[in-house]
């Protein structure tokens, strides 16, 4: 019962922390954004590997693995979100990097050896074209945020496949704490001299609950699953978040959302769905 709920955790989190991110990036500008929200989780993380007893430095032969998730997962991405939530809405920039999961099925085949079906081809290709019908709405002064979201989405897809590849046996906290201290402190530093923040109560609420919540239970949250299924069943919880992500951008942000875009984003998720059902395997438990 552990890995349902804690699908069900990650994609509450993750639909719901994509209006925390635009309000942090707004205000405080995407450098100290991204920086700040991991500065607020390693506290958090350091604490747990202590009372845990879980390793802060990666194994032997490994440093190069967190060196990677440093700059990969964690520096860069996290920028671009950042970014590309100051030019669209929160719940198109989650639609955006949602397509991470159908990226995460092509990397799977050459990197892990996963069989690519003709369904999921049909699926990567509806996802595309429905993206595109709805993004074809932004001006064209937004659309570097939409290509900002994807490439967010695009080394995301490569660095979760890479973990499920090399990172079997990391921990979970040792995936994320010290990677997450270096981007946080290089991306704070570079803000703070480039960037005028406002310190507004929103964005002090969006960052701590984007620190404690997003990038604590949700980051380790994923890196727990994704240790224990495989890569494709692990991004399925991109089919899900989307939905919550527009729900709430709806009710927040007041963005326009007719039937066009209601249809669009429906076709997306079941494309998604699609895409992940038509190569999932039975849930496989790690070793550990």
């Amino acid at each position: 019962m552990r890995i349902p709920l804690m699908y069900t955790l990650v994609t509450v989190i993750w639909g719901t922390n994509w209006i925390a991110i635009k309000a942090a990036a707004v205000d405080l500008g995407p450098l100290l954004a991204s920086g700040l929200r991991f500065l607020v989780a390693v506290p958090v993380l350091v604490t747990l590997c202590l009372v845990l007893r879980v390793p802060l430095v990666f194994p032997r032969g490994l440093g190069w693995f967190g060196a990677f998730a440093t700059v990969g997962y964690f520096g860069v991405p996290f920028l671009l979100l950042n970014l590309a939530e100051t030019g669209i809405s929160s719940g198109l920039a989650a639609l955006c990097f949602a397509m991470e999961s159908v990226i995460i099925v092509f990397l799977s085949k050459p990197m892990l050896g996963t069989a690519l079906r003709p369904v999921q081809i049909i699926g990567v290709l509806t996802a595309c074209a429905a993206l595109l019908l709805l993004v074809s709405d932004v001006s064209a002064s937004s659309w570097w945020a939409v290509t900002a979201a994807l490439g967010a989405a695009s080394m995301h897809a490569f660095a979760y496949v890479v973990v499920k590849k090399h990172g079997a046996s990391v921990h979970p906290l040792t995936l994320n704490t010290l990677p997450m201290l270096v981007a946080g402190a290089c991306l704070t530093l570079l803000g703070a001299f480039t960037e005028t923040p406002d310190l507004t109560p929103r964005a002090v609420v969006a960052t701590v609950h984007l620190g404690l919540v997003a990038s604590v239970l949700g980051l380790v949250g994923y890196f727990w699953l994704l240790q224990r299924v495989t890569a494709v069943a692990a991004s399925f919880v991109f089919v899900l978040f989307p939905l919550v992500a527009q729900i709430v951008a709806v009710r927040v942000e007041h963005v326009p959302f007719g039937l066009r875009e209601l249809t669009l984003t429906l076709v997306i998720a079941l494309a998604f769905t699609l895409t992940q059902l038509a190569g999932r395997r039975p849930l496989q438990l790690s070793a550990r």
